[in-house]
């Protein structure tokens, strides 16, 4: 009967340990959890939100549902939205989040923060082609890009208290073009830029055209001048050459009659040319009969 007993009471203690162990629950730093019993949640519309240490359960008939309360982050690669031109561009996004209401988080998620994520980035998607369709591609890229930042992250924060969680941040990362947009567009631009091109080319051919003609114009004027002007200061200085030539041979009109036959001979003859002067040529006459020096 003794020996029967002492494996009683190992069951029992045995038991014990396991019921007792069954009905304790850790919750972790940063985290909280729910009860849940036969299916609802302990404390009814005000539920009990247990925070981080040791606490206890009924064993079997609870459950524990841990939430994380941290900040969270998930990323969104290349959706495709329709622009307001009717044209798809990929947009890379992220989502912080975190849990505000534990209770109506269970009831929408049931407490998993995967189909949190899914339907946050339904929310996030349906905003995008909200306001993607009210503007074109450059204002979505470069000029209203950080409105379009704002009114996303307002929009997706009201759409998701429903879910119990509040939108810390909603950022896009990149928007880019699908590949046949992409090649379009970059066709497009290829063939804008030679028809600027051409028309740049002819516009400095026809400016260089005009400039070389008002410099021509501007030579030939600046040539006629200088010419009209040479002519006029030959005229005035052998005027003055005349003058005093004239008053000087007034002076002397002997020496200038031989002075002016000694340079016409000096001109019409070289330096091994013979001349033969007759007795009666007004050359020799004159240097036979010149006056003596005094």
């Amino acid at each position: 009967m003794r020996h029967w007993t002492k494996y009683v009471v190992i069951f029992g203690v045995f038991a014990l340990f396991i019921i007792i162990s069954s009905g304790c629950f850790q919750v972790k730093e940063g985290r909280k959890a729910l009860v849940i019993r036969m299916g609802q949640l302990v404390g009814g519309h005000t539920p009990v939100n247990y925070g981080p240490g040791l606490h206890f359960k009924w064993p079997i008939i609870d459950r524990v549902v841990p939430l994380d309360f941290r900040l969270q982050t998930f990323a969104e690669m290349t959706s495709r939205i329709l622009t307001q031109q009717q044209k798809f561009v990929l947009v890379d996004y992220y989502v912080k989040w975190r849990i505000v209401d534990p209770a109506l988080y269970y009831q929408r998620t049931q407490g998993q923060s995967g189909v949190t994520e899914r339907l946050i980035r339904q929310t996030v998607n349906d905003v995008l082609r909200a306001l993607f369709g009210k503007h074109s591609l450059s204002e979505v890229v470069a000029f209203q890009r950080n409105e379009i930042i704002q009114s996303l992250q307002q929009e997706v924060n009201q759409r998701a208290d429903y879910l119990g969680v509040h939108v810390i941040d909603v950022r896009i990362k990149r928007i880019d073009l699908p590949s046949e947009v992409s090649d379009a567009i970059y066709q497009t631009m290829s063939a804008k830029r030679k028809r600027d091109a051409t028309e740049y080319r002819s516009e400095g051919r026809a400016k260089a055209e005009k400039i070389r003609a008002e410099a021509d114009a501007s030579a030939h004027v600046i040539r006629s001048s200088a010419v009209s002007k040479a002519a006029d200061i030959r005229a005035q200085g052998d005027l003055q050459a005349n003058t005093l030539f004239q008053q000087a041979y007034l002076k002397a009109p002997d020496f200038f009659d031989l002075y002016l036959s000694l340079d016409a001979t000096k001109q019409a003859l070289t330096q091994d040319d013979q001349v033969i002067i007759s007795l009666e040529d007004g050359l020799f006459k004159l240097l036979s009969h010149a006056p003596a020096a005094k």
